[in-house]
C-alpha cells in the first residue's frame, strides 16, 4: 500500500518484490555506466579530439561565434 492505496497488488509477494528490488539495482548500474561513458566521451572530446564539441553545444549566441570562429570546420 501507498498512502493507503494498492498500487501494484503483486508487491505483497515476497518473490516478486525481490525481482522489482534486483531490477531496479541492475538498472540504476546500467544508467551510472552510460552517465559515466557520456561524461568521459564529453571530456576526450574536449581534452583529446580538441574539435570544439562541448562549445558548440552552449546557448546559440556563444555557439555562433564558435561556428564563426571555425568556419573551416564547415567547409571542407
Amino acid at each position: 500500500k501507498w498512502f493507503g492505496i494498492d498500487v501494484f497488488s503483486g508487491l505483497d509477494n515476497a518473490g516478486m518484490r525481490d525481482n522489482f528490488v534486483e531490477a531496479h539495482e541492475v538498472l540504476g548500474i546500467v544508467m551510472l555506466v552510460v552517465i559515466g561513458v557520456h561524461i568521459l566521451g564529453a571530456l576526450k572530446h574536449k581534452f583529446i579530439d580538441k574539435d570544439g564539441t562541448l562549445d558548440r553545444m552552449r546557448f546559440a549566441s556563444s555557439a555562433a561565434k564558435v561556428l564563426v570562429r571555425n568556419k573551416s570546420m564547415l567547409v571542407k
